[in-house]
């Protein structure tokens, strides 16, 4: 297990956030992942960093303080609080966020509680979201198993926290040969991507038997990207550990149709069940049906407070079968189950999957705009999706849940 843990360090630092010599790293991570944390502080360390900073958190404490906090005290997030992580984000650090609590954490709280903090904290930390979004700066998200989250995804396990550990390691090809199983991986992801790219697709049509019947429209200046991402300064890195998605943009007015979620959403401390349906117009939400009252006032909640939130900043294809899928199980989080099947997100599009210059503007070629930008699952064994392209010639694009390119 030791050495799963190794592996996973030198892949979260050498190409997750790609640690540079001189440059600083911040790591945001749970106080009940101190020992893998300082792991990691110690392979950056030996990749040249010129400082290691932890943010810590902790999920009792921010259960205590949703619960006594008022609503005021909760929204009001210390000026301090936020120029400590950026000091080190405008120095072009490698930022590395640790993902491990248990999704359940704020089930208990308030619905309007939960997306006042949320809507705060977003707010308050809009740089840095601006940073990691356009690809500013090297950044990974990468997953520790916690235990309450570790005891949700393998219930019947005796030791849920080691056999999470394994299924991490294997779904980021890192059980063996961390480095080279890795940039393999990668390169496949490149190979699907060109040929992706060299269609000049206008638009793409989503079919499932549960009853998905989606077109989305895509921006003007759309590329594919995928696998790995690059900043302006030239730096490669991996932001998702794992990845297997295919992602472009959506143009903000092009999605028609009705979609139909298929893996639980967790959200603001809470999770939403799959089967939330979507109907689009002109590529705004026109109606919200979910499977209870909790989600469906969860979901009319967010596009409340985000009119952003109605359209599209995401569509990305991902295979059915890949070593995610193939484990079979519900992980409850997106990092994971965003890259199980195929996905669309709600809210803001991502300037790193268009083609124009920095300084160009994103309205003209239909880039949404919003608060939030929050994956939900849409892949299903059935589903099919065909690309059109600018010259009205149709692609087969998936079959059977997979990509067939």
């Amino acid at each position: 297990m030791e050495q799963i843990l190794q592996n996973y360090a030198t892949l979260i630092v050498r190409r997750g956030a790609t640690v540079r010599p001189g440059k600083p790293v911040v790591i945001q991570v749970d106080t009940s992942e101190s020992a893998f944390a300082c792991m990691l502080a110690a392979e950056a360390y030996r990749a040249g960093a010129s400082h290691v900073e932890i943010l810590w958190s902790d999920e009792q404490l921010e259960y205590l303080q949703y619960s006594y906090e008022t609503l005021d005290q909760l929204t009001s997030i210390p000026a301090c609080k936020v120029e400590h992580l950026l000091h080190y984000l405008r120095q072009d650090a490698s930022y590395i966020r640790l993902v491990s609590q248990n999704p359940f954490n704020l089930e208990k709280v308030e619905a309007d509680k939960r997306s006042a903090g949320l809507q705060a904290s977003q707010q308050a930390f809009q740089e840095k979201q601006d940073l990691v979004m356009n690809h500013t700066i090297p950044w990974c998200i990468a997953a520790v198993p916690g235990a309450a989250w570790a005891k949700l995804v393998y219930p019947e396990e005796a030791q849920p926290v080691e056999a999470l550990w394994r299924c991490i390691a294997a779904c980021c090809y890192c059980d063996q040969a961390p480095l080279l199983r890795w940039d393999k991986h990668i390169r496949r992801m490149k190979h699907r991507l060109e040929k992706l790219n060299n269609m000049d697709l206008d638009r793409l049509w989503f079919v499932s038997e549960n009853g998905t019947n989606l077109t989305i429209g895509l921006c003007e200046h759309h590329q594919w990207n995928g696998g790995d991402s690059v900043t302006p300064n030239g730096v490669r890195f991996s932001p998702n550990l794992p990845t297997e998605e295919l992602y472009t943009v959506p143009h903000k007015d092009r999605t028609n149709g009705i979609v139909v979620s298929t893996r639980p959403l967790s959200v603001s401390g809470t999770v939403l069940k799959a089967g939330f349906q979507l109907i689009y117009r002109n590529g705004c939400v026109t109606e919200v049906l979910a499977k209870d009252q909790h989600d469906q006032a969860i979901l009319e909640d967010i596009f409340q407070n985000d009119p952003g939130a109605r359209r599209l900043g995401e569509v990305a294809l991902v295979d059915y079968d890949n070593p995610i899928g193939k484990s079979k199980r519900m992980f409850y989080s997106t990092l994971f189950d965003e890259n199980a099947a195929c996905h669309l997100a709600m809210g803001n599009g991502i300037r790193a999957a268009l083609k124009t210059s920095p300084d160009e503007d994103t309205q003209t070629c239909g880039l949404n705009q919003a608060k939030i930008h929050l994956d939900f699952m849409i892949g299903t064994r059935d589903m099919k999706c065909i690309g059109i392209s600018k010259s009205h010639k149709n692609y087969l694009l998936m079959e059977h849940g997979n990509i067939l390119i």
